[in-house]
């Protein structure tokens, strides 16, 4: 699916009913993080055991509900991660600030410096229709540009204006022992100040311990030339893996996976849940 730099067509919220979906996600969360405000208040989190630090994937939907500015706290982090220790943390901008605004990001810092940081050039600015966002990192790759890898609505993204790659077999604060955030990005030196929220609906997040996969044919699929989710139960999600429907308004941070690696939903009510999703809307 080609696009300009400018993404102002997300994917499609409807195309003719259940018949065009094999895969129905049934409703989505909403996240209302203003950009005026300094820290997320509205978001998920979860401290998991360690998993496979070099190697997984992470899976999102968003619709989003405004656009950043040059100024920080007005981008948004799909997710997080704290490292466990000292200034080491991770995350993935759907929303960035800095260099292309309004771009989708990928990076971590190890404690010492910014190890991985890669920045798309294509610019997110719809707030109409869904975006899927993926993050694969397989560190063990041999070519660098392999081992951090950012698709939107299935199209791999190397169009890129920033390109720090991790060395060959680097952990990522992803899957490391510390605070795990869906929705916003945690700072501070234990992570424990949730910042740059998401403003928007979230569907259908799934994050696989030990597999970094392709989205085609694995989280989504072309049809008609849209690009449509696919189920992805039968994935191989890992030991801290998960699958967050929200379908349960007493538990938006229920795991679906079959793992129960639950998340604690901050902020968020009963009307938080919302019928507009990917397949409907």
């Amino acid at each position: 699916m080609p696009f300009s730099k400018d993404l102002l067509i997300g994917a499609s919220g409807n195309q003719g009913g259940g018949a065009f979906y094999s895969h129905q996600i049934e409703n989505s969360l909403r996240l209302e993080n203003i950009a005026g405000n300094s820290t997320a208040t509205q978001y998920l989190v979860r401290d998991p055991s360690a998993g496979d630090r070099d190697k997984w994937t992470i899976s999102m939907w968003v619709k989003l509900g405004r656009l950043a500015t040059s100024t920080s706290h007005t981008s948004m982090a799909g997710w997080g991660a704290h490292s466990g220790s000292g200034s080491g943390r991770g995350y993935g901008m759907i929303q960035d600030y800095t260099g292309t605004v309004n771009g989708m990001s990928f990076e971590d810092n190890n404690g010492s410096s910014w190890h991985v940081t890669t920045r798309t050039n294509a610019r997110l600015r719809d707030t109409e229709g869904w975006y899927h966002f993926v993050w694969a990192y397989d560190s063990a790759q041999g070519t660098n540009s392999n081992r951090a890898k950012m698709y939107i609505n299935g199209v791999l993204q190397d169009d890129l204006q920033s390109t720090t790659y991790p060395s060959q077999n680097a952990d990522h604060s992803w899957f490391s022992a510390g605070h795990h955030f869906i929705g916003t990005n945690g700072t501070s030196s234990d992570g424990d100040n949730p910042y740059q929220g998401v403003d928007g609906l979230i569907a259908e997040v799934v994050a696989l311990d030990g597999s970094a996969v392709n989205p085609v044919d694995n989280l989504g699929e072309f049809k008609n030339g849209v690009w449509i989710p696919k189920d992805p139960s039968g994935l191989t999600f890992g030991s801290q893996g998960f699958y967050l429907k929200f379908g349960d308004t007493s538990n938006f941070g229920l795991d679906s996976s079959g793992n129960s690696n639950n998340f604690t939903a901050t902020g968020l009510g009963t009307d938080h849940q919302v019928l507009d999703s990917p397949t409907f809307g």
